[in-house]
Parts: C-alpha cells; sequence; structure tokens
C-alpha cells in the first residue's frame, strides 16, 4: 500500500508545481522569469551591434554544450533502466490489485516519461540554440517579412532555447525522485517532498508568489 501512496503523491506534487507554473506564468506582473527574459533579449540586441562575435559564439556553444552532457547521460540512464526491466529490482507487486499493472511496471514508466520528457526539451533547446547562433552569423538585421523581422526571431529562439533548458532542468530533478523509488519506498516520498518545496518556494519562488509591478 506504500508504494500506491507514494505514486499517488508523486502525482500529486507534480500536478502542484505544473498548476503554480501556469499560474504564474500567466500573471503579468514582475518576477524573476520576466526579469530574465528581458535580459536574454538584450543580450541577443546587444550582439547586433557586436563587431566580433566570438565571445557570444563561445558562450552558445558552452551552452550546446552543456545540454549534450544531459543528452548523453540521460542516453545512458534509459539504457540502464531498460536492463533493469523484469529484474527483481522492480517490485512485481500489483498495484492497488489490478493484475495487469504491477509497481515495478509504474516505477520503470515514470522514470522513463521523466526521461524522455527531459531528453526532449534539452534536444529542442539545442535546436534553437543552433537557430540564434547562425542568425547572429548574419545580417539579420536586413531582413524581414511583413510582422516578421530576423531581430525578433533570433530573440524568441534564444528565449525558446532558455525555456526548454529549464523544463529538462526541471525534469531532472524529478528523475532524482523516480529513482529513489527503486530504492525504497519512504525514501521515495521523502525526496519528492523535499524537491517539490524546494522547487517551489526556494528555487522558483517566481512560481508561487506574484510581485507587482
Amino acid at each position: 500500500m506504500i508504494d500506491e501512496f507514494s505514486f499517488i503523491l508523486f502525482l500529486g506534487c507534480v500536478s502542484i508545481y505544473i498548476i503554480l507554473f501556469i499560474i504564474r506564468s500567466r500573471n503579468r506582473g514582475s518576477s524573476e522569469r520576466s526579469t530574465l527574459n528581458l535580459i536574454y533579449r538584450n543580450w541577443v540586441q546587444n550582439r547586433m551591434t557586436d563587431e566580433n562575435l566570438l565571445y557570444a559564439t563561445q558562450a552558445l556553444r558552452n551552452f550546446i554544450m552543456g545540454n549534450a552532457t544531459f543528452i548523453s547521460g540521460l542516453l545512458i540512464l534509459v539504457g540502464i533502466l531498460v536492463g533493469l526491466y523484469n529484474t527483481q529490482i522492480l517490485s512485481s507487486e500489483p498495484f492497488w490489485g489490478f493484475q495487469e499493472i504491477n509497481i515495478g511496471f509504474l516505477q520503470m514508466a515514470s522514470n522513463l516519461a521523466l526521461v524522455f520528457f527531459s531528453l526532449f526539451n534539452f534536444i529542442l533547446s539545442i535546436r534553437y540554440i543552433v537557430r540564434v547562433s547562425l542568425l547572429l552569423t548574419g545580417d539579420i538585421k536586413k531582413y524581414s517579412e511583413g510582422e516578421y523581422n530576423g531581430i525578433d526571431i533570433a530573440k524568441k529562439a534564444f528565449i525558446s532555447a532558455q525555456n526548454h533548458w529549464f523544463f529538462g532542468n526541471r525534469g531532472l530533478f524529478f528523475i532524482f525522485a523516480t529513482l529513489s523509488w527503486l530504492i525504497d519506498s519512504l525514501f521515495f516520498i521523502l525526496v519528492i517532498l523535499i524537491i517539490t518545496v524546494y522547487l517551489v518556494v526556494f528555487q522558483d519562488i517566481w512560481v508561487a508568489s506574484k510581485k507587482h509591478d
């Protein structure tokens, strides 16, 4: 029964974080997140006047390498998790009496779902940051079509890269929680509570509180 409770608690904590994130994202007040987005836009704008893009290229390269490191680690983790399937490490007890679904399957599904979520976001982050690097090396100030212009496209691409990196990074936190489920159910409960409180209250404080202009 403890496994069932811990899984429901996990879904509840993830849902609470997502709901708070959506609520905070729809608020128009100032926040750390909105300030960062302004900085990101200004960073792209300033690169338009740089004659030497060496430092900008190096910064983008470091960002890509960081994402690539996460992707490599997650792919290795996928291989390890697949190798653990149908082993004695995973529990074979039925989930709330349903013989078709056992605890081990939920443990594996939860881990893989979060791993693929983070992989998806890190890959998209690289995609957008590569687009930014290509746009910066061209004279994008001269190109526009209707309501679209090169500078705005570069700014949106850079912010999208940062947002996908953020989502992938937050997925890693919850992966730590689901991996702890493979060790012990009570440990899983403790870890998911600590991670949720840390992300909402201490790390992503802009999610839980609104600062008015």
